[in-house]
């Protein structure tokens, strides 16, 4: 073997070898029993887990991925605009507030397991400044609120 494949061969050697540090640093650094944790918060039973991982948003992905889904007080009620819909509470930076769903995240299946209402959102985002290497300067990010990914009604007529 010539001098030039040593070199390649050690180069590979090494790059393989700073892979595996960097997999291993990003394990070892997890929070221990994160997934249990998650697992038992949101998920409970494995019929339950079942349950969430079936959500899917009606553009077919899933509801559960990111942002995972949480039983809510939900009510049906007329708008100030005299349009019915439903109004559930969510987790947003601004602390449990009530939103509005939009009709196309209302899900009709699969049906509530257990009969309560669930919702699965983002808490939104206070907005900032925020500093990247990728551009020159700060950038103002506007304050957002909580995006609906799915809504499962409660068992009851409406």
């Amino acid at each position: 073997m010539g001098p030039f494949l040593r070199l390649l061969a050690a180069l590979a050697a090494l790059l393989a070898l700073s892979a595996a540090i960097g997999v291993l640093t990003w394990w070892v650094t997890q929070p221990a029993g994160a997934d249990e944790a998650h697992m038992a918060e949101y998920h409970g039973t494995p019929e339950r887990d079942q349950w969430m991982r079936s959500l899917k948003t009606p553009y077919g992905g899933s509801c559960c991925d990111l942002n995972d889904c949480r039983e809510t007080e939900a009510e049906w009620r007329q708008g100030d605009d005299g349009e019915w819909r439903w109004y559930a509470s969510v987790d947003s930076y601004r602390g449990k507030i009530v939103v509005a769903i939009p009709a196309d995240r209302v899900l009709d299946e699969p049906k509530s397991f257990d009969g309560e209402a669930y919702v699965c959102h983002t808490p939104g985002s206070a907005g900032g400044t925020t500093y990247s290497p990728y551009t020159s300067g700060a950038q103002e990010i506007p304050a957002s609120d909580p995006h609906i990914y799915c809504f499962i009604p409660p068992l009851t007529s409406y």
